[in-house]
This record gives C-alpha cells, structure tokens and sequence, in this order.
C-alpha cells in the first residue's frame, strides 16, 4: 500500500498497489539514487554490498523492500486462490 498526502487538504489517501508497481517503485528510485536496477540493488544489498549509512538515500530504498515483498506474497496469495 501507498500512501500520499494531499497537501491542500491535508488528507492521506492510500492506494493498493500489485507486485509490478511495487517493483516499478523500487527501479525508479534504485536507478535514480544508485544508477542500477531494482534487481541489481537488491542482490548487491542481500549480498551485503551496501551498509545502511554508506550511501545518502540508501535508507529509502531498503525501506520499501518489505513493501514490495508484500506484494508480491499478496499476489501470490490472490493467484493461488
């Protein structure tokens, strides 16, 4: 889930997204902050090819990884039922 705030209202709203979006998320900001893909980002991070403080952003990035995990284990869960 994604959530984001209007500013003139001040509201939150949030939006259910699937695996593919939560991985288009992740691409978007890995390419922007590293210069590499989201599949690369994350076999180098599993790795332990980055600490958590090495890299401005890095922190952001690691934080949407238990996001796209879900959604994909969502999707996963709405394809077996």
């Amino acid at each position: 889930m994604v959530a984001s705030m209007n500013e003139r209202t001040a509201a939150i709203e949030a939006a259910e997204i699937d695996s593919k979006e939560a991985w288009a998320i992740l691409d978007r900001k890995a390419r922007r902050l590293l210069s590499i893909s989201a599949v690369e980002f994350v076999e180098k991070y599993k790795r332990g090819e980055y600490s958590p403080d090495e890299r401005p952003g890095l922190m952001s990035l690691v934080a949407l990884l238990p996001t796209v995990d879900e959604c994909v284990a969502n999707d996963a869960n709405k394809r077996s039922a």
